[in-house]
């Protein structure tokens, strides 16, 4: 068997695998469906919900940390390009009103981080 007919072989073997899967879940939404719906949740679902929630909070909360860090990092990252270029451009290496240019760009961009991580826009 060359290995053509081999990978053949496992395709057929895993698209017969999935065929018979999807069958038994069309039948087990079939018998769910069958079923009358629960009125209103119970006191566990209710309790789990809550915990998922206060979880879900608790990682949107670290999230906006992360981002808030990463903004700052950044801010940090554009002011020392910028002192880079502006010390280029001041010792007269180079092209000196693209160094200024540059150094330009990242005291905005070192702005807009620091804005971005000190007024909530994360």
């Amino acid at each position: 068997m060359t290995n053509h007919d081999e990978a053949s072989r496992r395709i057929y073997e895993r698209l017969r695998e999935l065929r018979e899967r999807l069958a038994e879940v069309h039948e087990r939404n079939l018998e769910l469906a069958a079923q009358p719906l629960p009125r209103g949740s119970t006191l566990e679902q209710a309790k789990r919900a809550r915990e998922r929630a206060e979880q879900a909070r608790e990682r949107a909360e670290e999230a906006h940390r992360h981002a808030v860090n990463a903004h700052a990092g950044a801010a940090d990252a554009h002011t020392a390009a910028a002192v880079r270029y502006e010390m280029l451009a001041d010792s007269g290496v180079g092209d000196v009103e693209d160094n200024i240019r540059r150094a330009s760009a990242h005291r905005d961009g070192s702005q807009a981080d620091r804005d971005a991580s000190g007024a909530g826009h994360v």
